[in-house]
């Protein structure tokens, strides 16, 4: 609801939703995919829930699961990640 009160109120023009999950914030994606004052970036697991993604502004798929990037951590284990190099949104 936040995100469509402030820029209903002119406090800014847009507002980005960030959601870093072992899951595809696949379901804020869908609500907010035809609203132009909101930016939904999702960085989750590639292989987890959902299977088919609803595309967001920007997803980051991980090739491995966060949960395992995060228990290897330090551990001198290494993990493929992919991510953007850069990215600017529209607006």
């Amino acid at each position: 609801m936040a995100a469509h009160e402030i820029p209903a109120r002119q406090a800014v023009r847009r507002v980005l939703i960030l959601d870093c999950d072992v899951y595809q914030g696949n379901g804020t994606a869908e609500i907010e995919a035809m609203d132009p004052s909101v930016f939904t970036m999702t960085i989750h697991g590639a292989r987890n829930y959902p299977l088919r993604k609803h595309p967001g502004s920007l997803d980051v798929p991980l090739k491995s699961d966060p949960m395992v990037l995060a228990a290897t951590a330090g551990t001198g284990s290494s993990a493929a990640i992919a991510r953007p190099i850069a990215c600017a949104a529209a607006g």
